[in-house]
């Protein structure tokens, strides 16, 4: 008799993390003189204006969408530019020393808002929101991953592949120029010894086999996984992480674990939160570090922070008190079921950048507080996963 899969047998198998095998793709590479470098990490950015939207038709649709639109635009017209400004400062003074310079930014997904009602609209949104990247000369390749908000709008899918991943074919060749056109949005890159691998959260199927054939090739000290989603749940909306349904259990082990057997570095973003966990597998320690950078105009202070593992407890749902209480269970069994393999975690309320540094043994991150250049916290990630 076949047993059914309730939520917490779901939540306790994946917790519990088991491991298997697939098939691959793609490898793009590139190599610097020197194993050491750095690189700029951008959370999600949510570019926006209010004449990509026909604000009239979703008063009627989904008025629930309107002010964050308003919000989001604000914010693109009045502090990203900032925020770009001050990235060009900050990769200016990195290029300054050999070791310490930019191999290239990297974007954790909704870099656009979306919520677009037509496929004209979302075509003019994207194609702005690609120009902006362009025209902010940041003086690195920047690569991104793929958001929830890049797919959310008529037409969207479509325009991710005709308009995102040529852009992104076209960044990648400025790292490497023997590398072809992107025909899937999950990709690797190489630089020094690390490898950065850019996971589809949302081509879940393939792009899990295909990570697991790139893993099983892998020769760098370093793998870093660019996801949007969590990979780890943490705070309010503990169930935003990825494979976090029942049906998924199987690919949730499998990913678990491919992760901790090569003590991976998981670049995430999604809940607008900064947090750094590591999780414990069967095979092995990941570290988890999530950030954003949709940053609100005026003084930047960390708001609710959380230290320490001890704070890893279904207390977190209570920072959201109000949000959906009839998913409050399963939030909660998802964080009672990792509650015991989380060995260090942080959370707190702050929009920002980050500068990591990958130094042949060593990975540090310098995170930044909102557009300023005053560095908020160094977190030293090798010592971590060591620990």
């Amino acid at each position: 008799m076949k047993r059914k899969i309730t939520r917490r047998r779901f939540i306790q198998s994946a917790a519990l993390a088991t491991s298997s095998l697939a098939i691959g793709s793609n490898l793009f590479a590139a190599k610097n003189e020197s194993d050491s470098f750095s690189f700029v990490l951008l959370g999600d950015l949510h570019l926006d204006k209010l004449e990509h939207h026909d604000l009239d038709q979703l008063r009627k649709s989904d008025a629930k969408q309107l002010p964050q639109i308003e919000r989001y635009s604000r914010i693109t017209a009045e502090v990203t530019p900032k925020l770009f400004s001050t990235l060009r400062m900050t990769i200016a003074e990195l290029n300054k020393n050999s070791v310490t310079r930019p191999a290239f930014t990297i974007q954790v997904g909704d870099l656009v808002e979306g919520v677009c009602t037509s496929p004209e609209l979302c075509k003019q949104h994207f194609d702005y929101a690609l120009n902006f990247v362009r025209e902010s000369k940041l003086a690195t390749p920047i690569l991104f991953t793929k958001g929830n908000h890049e797919i959310n709008s008529p037409g969207s899918v479509k325009l991710y592949q005709s308009n995102f991943l040529p852009f992104l074919s076209e960044q990648i060749r400025t790292i490497d120029k023997r590398a072809e056109n992107l025909q899937k949005a999950y990709f690797t890159v190489s630089q020094g010894n690390a490898l950065f691998i850019f996971f589809d959260a949302y081509d879940k199927h393939d792009c899990l086999d295909w990570m697991e054939a790139v893993l099983l090739k892998r020769t760098e000290q370093h793998v870093f996984v660019v996801i949007h989603t969590p990979v780890v749940p943490y705070g309010a909306r503990a169930a935003w992480h990825i494979f976090a349904s029942a049906p998924e259990v199987a690919r949730r082990n499998r990913l678990l674990n491919l992760l901790g057997k090569h003590n991976a570095i998981v670049l995430s973003g999604h809940l607008h939160k900064f947090s750094s966990l590591v999780r414990e597998t069967k095979e092995g320690n990941f570290f988890q570090l999530a950030l954003h950078s949709v940053i609100p105009p005026g003084d930047i202070q960390p708001l609710t922070t959380l230290l320490g593992v001890k704070n890893y407890t279904t207390e977190q749902l209570e920072l959201e008190p109000d949000y959906h209480p009839e998913s409050r269970e399963f939030r909660r069994e998802c964080i009672e079921a990792e509650k015991p393999f989380v060995k260090h975690f942080e959370y707190t309320d702050f929009p920002g950048y980050a500068v990591l540094s990958v130094n042949k043994n060593k990975v540090e991150a310098k995170i930044y507080s909102g557009t300023t250049q005053n560095v908020w916290k160094t977190i030293d990630i090798s010592a971590l996963l060591a620990a």
